[in-house]
């Protein structure tokens, strides 16, 4: 009911011209976009600290490698201390920040004056909407050290699909052909709530929780774009 009161008040103080002045406007999308961007300078930060203390585990485990030989006396301490690096190494890349996206799209406009003079031309305005999107899935354990192999020794049928590939790819499709069934046919409307609506993956769970998504611009051709924050899907 509020809203609909609020609406109608906005509506008539619109016909009668009462509205808000260009400066307060203004001052309004600047507040609004206070610390926009702080999400994505907290990331960073943080990403930063991660890498060096990365890099300080990383130097420790490598200075520690040992491997035992027959000399070596059960228990080797050398060993112990190469072992409590690598699992602390492992365990501050599972501590890591999952990272982040940065996608952008650009909004391309024209504004023809009717009647063109020194001062007022046509404009062409071009924007970009920038937005950070915070990985679900982390890939801080993805090794970065080289490839795992020559790609030329490896054989063609390493890449065929194999007898349970067949058989997944198979229940891909009856989940993907079900969808489309309870979707387009009446018939089986009832069937809807029983129907899976998304694959089943390694990371179905990661992949089933709120996403982190801030939308954060820039100037572009002297054009201001608005500032926006969205911790949404």
């Amino acid at each position: 009911m509020l809203k609909i009161s609020l609406q109608a008040t906005i509506t008539r103080l619109s016909k009668l011209k009462i509205t808000c002045s260009n400066t307060c406007a203004l001052n309004k999308l600047g507040a609004l976009s206070m610390d926009h961007d702080s999400p994505l300078k907290a990331a960073k930060q943080r990403i930063s600290v991660e890498n060096a203390k990365l890099q300080q585990l990383t130097e420790r485990a490598v200075s520690a490698a040992h491997v035992c030989s027959n000399t070596c006396a059960e228990g080797c301490a050398l060993l112990q201390s190469a072992s409590q690096a690598n699992l602390s190494l492992k365990e501050q890349h599972m501590a890591c920040h999952p990272g982040f996206t940065i996608a952008f799209d650009n909004i391309d406009l024209e504004i023809n004056r009717k009647n063109m003079t020194m001062s007022k031309q046509n404009r062409d305005i071009h924007w970009v909407n920038h937005k950070m999107f915070v990985n679900r899935v982390s890939g801080s354990l993805l090794s970065s050290d080289g490839p795992k192999c020559d790609l030329s020794t490896v054989q063609n049928s390493t890449f065929l699909p194999s007898v349970s590939d067949q058989q997944r790819q198979r229940f891909n499709y009856i989940i993907l052909v079900s969808r489309m069934l309870v979707q387009y046919f009446d018939a089986y409307e009832p069937l809807r709530d029983v129907c899976i609506q998304h694959i089943p993956h390694k990371y179905s769970k990661e992949m089933s929780q709120k996403s982190t998504k801030v939308t954060f611009n820039r100037w572009v051709d002297n054009s201001i774009v608005l500032f926006s924050k969205r911790m949404d899907h």
